[in-house]
């Protein structure tokens, strides 16, 4: 059986649906339901059912989730004592981060690592998440922290471009990062609590491709209303709250990207719903981990 199709199998009996699974692993859920059909014919037998609230297990589904959960712990415990018999003092990780994660835990991830580890060779490849998938997907990476919005898989690019397979990797959750408006000191909203609909006859600073905002659109125009995109291309946080700063605008921007003050401006965060994007850890879909590359993570892992 195929390691990677029991994770997806066991996040889909944990979250009872293919889309809440597909969202956590950062899959669509087309590629989910792939997966599923794919471990169904290999084993021979129905492990799913639809029912009205979601996904039903079979009795066969409900004996192998119960294998599956043995299995997973025990692949990790099996890691673990590899890892501790190798002792990772040695050898390289060739990491991949996004820029806001960087500047925010990563470094301080590496400064640990690097006083616990002092003989591993780290590399960096500091590059927006998509790039960093297409390089584990060609080995060029043992690890990557990205980030996972709804309804954009992990494979394609801000434009819509495929630059790898869906599942091309596999995922750890690390933290939910939720995004906060930015305002120009003095603003309207600079002080009074925000909401959704606050957002209403603003200029905010983005375009339809720039993450979190699809999803924002989409909840602006449930409430009727249109949200009022400048068209701005920029993927580059600093940038975006330097143009607030300027009076371009307003932005929703990640939590992450928003945590060191910036003169001229002012971060508010949303009260009730607002955009998020899931903070994870990647690593090749049917690749096994160094040790030194299963020490980084721990600590990544650990981190947050």
């Amino acid at each position: 059986m195929n390691l990677a199709r029991l994770r997806v199998f066991a996040e889909v009996a944990r979250t009872g649906t293919f889309s809440a699974a597909a969202e956590t692993l950062s899959y669509t859920p087309s590629a989910v339901s792939q997966q599923m059909a794919k471990l169904e014919a290999e084993l021979g037998t129905p492990l799913l059912v639809r029912a009205r609230t979601g996904i039903a297990l079979t009795d066969a589904g409900k004996a192998l989730l119960a294998r599956t959960r043995t299995i997973l712990a025990e692949v990790r415990t099996a890691q673990a004592e590899l890892d501790a018999l190798a002792v990772a003092r040695s050898g390289t990780v060739r990491l991949g981060s996004f820029p806001t994660a960087t500047q925010t835990f990563v470094a301080g991830v590496l400064s640990t690592f690097a006083e616990r580890f002092p003989d591993v060779a780290v590399t960096l490849v500091d590059d927006e998440p998509h790039h960093n998938v297409a390089r584990l997907h060609d080995r060029a990476l043992d690890l990557a922290v990205i980030f996972g919005v709804p309804d954009r898989p992990v494979g394609l690019d801000y434009f819509g471009v495929r630059l790898s397979p869906d599942d091309a990797v596999t995922v750890t959750p690390l933290l939910e990062d939720a995004y906060v408006l930015v305002v120009p000191s003095g603003h309207r909203l600079a002080e009074a609590p925000v909401t959704l609909d606050d957002l209403r006859d603003e200029r905010l600073i983005g375009s339809a491709g720039t993450p979190g905002l699809t999803e924002l659109a989409d909840r602006c125009r449930e409430r009727g209303f249109e949200a009022r995109l400048n068209g701005f291309v920029c993927t580059d946080y600093l940038t975006v709250r330097r143009l607030v700063a300027a009076g371009q605008g307003i932005a929703v921007v990640p939590g992450l990207a928003a945590q060191h003050p910036l003169a001229g401006t002012v971060v508010r965060r949303f009260e009730g719903w607002a955009p998020h994007r899931n903070v994870l850890l990647a690593q090749p879909a049917d690749g096994v981990l160094s040790p030194a590359a299963s020490a980084m993570a721990a600590v990544l892992v650990h981190a947050c």
